[in-house]
């Protein structure tokens, strides 16, 4: 089960990592042309990613592979 709680520096979701269920904490950077989402795991940053124009979640930075991006925009999606 996904879920998401607000913390101060951002929000925590809870997606399947590597097919580990993690918590992740989610810090947004928003500019003026996207919103970046910056993933980190056990105080490591594991991921950046952005929703293109066409709603497509992009992975900007980071190694994660297609069921651990899948997983993880599907956290993001719902929070």
């Amino acid at each position: 089960m996904m879920h998401a709680t607000n913390t101060p520096a951002g929000f925590v979701v809870e997606a399947k990592i590597d097919h580990l269920p993690e918590e992740l904490i989610v810090s947004v950077d928003r500019s003026a042309s996207e919103t970046a989402y910056s993933c980190f795991l056990d105080d490591r940053k594991l991921a950046v990613l952005y929703k293109d124009p066409y709603g497509i979640w992009i992975q900007r930075w980071g190694r994660l592979d297609a069921y651990s991006l899948s997983s993880l925009s599907a956290a993001l999606e719902a929070h």
